[in-house]
């Protein structure tokens, strides 16, 4: 008890100085806070978009310093190209406000969630860090290896972003259990010998989601290789990967294909293990941008790769990726969530056998 009420006192002496530091800023809800997450994971995609349009309209070296746009010149020259890229940097600072905005709320959010300050501080630095990745990529006249690397880095900022989100919507304690793995109930009942306990449905549910996820983000991978050997360069004579853009490709639908039967088979055995609608819904909207996705994949190869067709593909690709990691997330709350109630009803039924026999 001793130790429980010192680990309070001193997280309370911790908020106080929180409160005094940030004082200044007016308190914020729960609802506000969650608001302004979701904003920071939109202009985190929407970043990504911008990106990909820079290298699509060849405008990847309008601007071939950094971080100013030329050598002695911190703003772009009128012209095309170098409106373009030095339009890209000026939204990645409009990124990085949004994000400042989110970890100022979660410094003001009542009540006070370490988790989020912690998360909102890491997507500031994230996303200045992109920025430099960006300024690495420019200064390496396009390298493939840094162009790849930076779409890669780009989607692991919008995953931090979306973990933002799910966390807002759950208290600290809720976050802390869910951190902690799947346990088996402490108690056992042979009434419930006889069929296989939703716990176990959850884990074999969660190991699918997880490997669904996991070829996606090889999909991503592939997709970030066969691009470095694609003729979107961003601009003219760049280097290139030594590597024939068909094997790429084909590579990439290839892992794609398997990816989508992973996830088809996920929802057939989530309905045959009688999941609730609401999480076969889910993953029955993954496939169906995972669909869509692989036809604008097939279109654009068979008309020789447009840039339009690009751009949304890469839309589709990161649609993709949140709705896959945002339908695991869910997966997990709903699986603690289940554990709780399995062990309250064994709780509940060893407490009336004690009641019925007493010793």
């Amino acid at each position: 008890m001793e130790g429980s009420h010192g680990r309070e006192l001193s997280r309370e002496i911790r908020l106080g100085g929180v409160n005094k530091t940030f004082s200044w800023i007016p308190p914020v809800s729960p609802a506000i806070f969650t608001r302004l997450a979701e904003a920071s994971l939109v202009f985190v995609v929407a970043n990504i978009l911008s990106g990909a349009a820079v290298r699509l309209t060849g405008s990847g070296l309008g601007c071939p310093d950094w971080p100013t746009c030329y050598h002695h010149r911190l703003v772009a020259a009128d012209a095309f190209h170098p409106l373009m890229e030095f339009g890209n940097r000026i939204f990645v600072i409009a990124v990085v406000v949004v994000a400042i905005a989110t970890l100022l709320a979660a410094l003001a959010r009542r009540p006070y969630n370490k988790e989020l300050i912690k998360r909102s501080a890491s997507l500031v630095g994230g996303v200045i860090g992109e920025a430099i990745v960006g300024g690495i990529v420019v200064l390496s006249h396009l390298n493939p290896y840094a162009v790849a690397a930076h779409f890669l880095y780009a989607m692991v900022l919008a995953t931090q972003a979306l973990l933002i989100v799910h966390c807002s919507r759950h208290t600290p304690e809720e976050l802390a259990r869910l951190r902690v793995p799947l346990q088996a109930p402490t108690s056992r009942s042979s009434l419930l010998d006889s069929k296989v306990s939703p716990l176990r449905l959850y884990r074999r549910a969660l190991l699918w989601s997880f490997g669904a996820i996991s070829l996606i983000a090889a999909i991503l991978v592939a997709g970030a290789g066969a691009t470095g050997a694609g003729p979107h360069a961003g601009a003219p004579n760049v280097v290139r990967f030594h590597v024939p853009f068909d094997d790429l490709i084909h590579l990439h639908a290839l892992i794609a294909t398997s990816a989508g039967l992973v996830v088809v088979a996920y929802a057939f055995l989530l309905h045959k293990w009688h999941f609730s609608w609401r999480v076969q819904r889910r993953v029955w909207l993954l496939i169906s941008v995972m669909a869509i996705q692989g036809a604008i994949g097939v279109t654009q190869y068979l008309l020789h790769v447009p840039a339009d067709l690009v751009e949304l593909h890469i839309l589709g690709a990161t649609t993709v990726w949140i709705i896959a990691v945002w339908q695991h997330l869910q997966l997990k709350v709903e699986a603690h969530n289940a554990t709780e109630k399995e062990e309250a009803g064994m709780r509940a039924t060893a407490s009336s056998v004690v009641e019925t026999f007493p010793l």
